[in-house]
């Protein structure tokens, strides 16, 4: 074979492998990457989210009614003068318990607040 015929023939080849790798391109764009999904029944369609079923049903429950606060102001309130244990004794619907309870947690609250001042006081020196 002569080199120019075989030249040629490469050349043509390139071409042709050229002009298919086109074609493939073009087709492969004109293809939609996504599949197509199926259609939708009307059943499935009219059926309800199920957020939005759950939202109906919540509709249907009775709310729980809020506890009443009593707004009375007293004059040792209105000074600032009224003591924290006084005002706990006086608060409605807690049992003795949970009184105690908010009395521990005060006395540790004035404790924590006392050791602060003083954490403050060694340091500002």
């Amino acid at each position: 074979m002569p080199p120019s015929l075989c030249y040629h023939q490469h050349a043509e080849k390139m071409r042709r492998q050229k002009l298919y790798s086109n074609v493939i391109r073009e087709q492969n764009k004109k293809t939609s990457r996504i599949p197509c999904l199926p259609a939708k029944d009307l059943e499935t369609h009219n059926k309800k989210v199920p957020r939005v079923k759950a939202l109906e049903y919540a509709k249907t429950i009775a709310k729980p009614l809020a506890p009443v606060q009593s707004k009375r102001i007293d004059k040792r309130e209105v000074n600032g003068t009224e003591d924290h244990t006084e005002y706990a004794l006086r608060v409605e619907g807690l049992d003795l318990s949970q009184l105690s309870m908010l009395e521990i947690l005060r006395k540790r609250h004035e404790a924590e607040k006392q050791a602060v001042a003083m954490l403050r006081k060694i340091h500002a020196l």
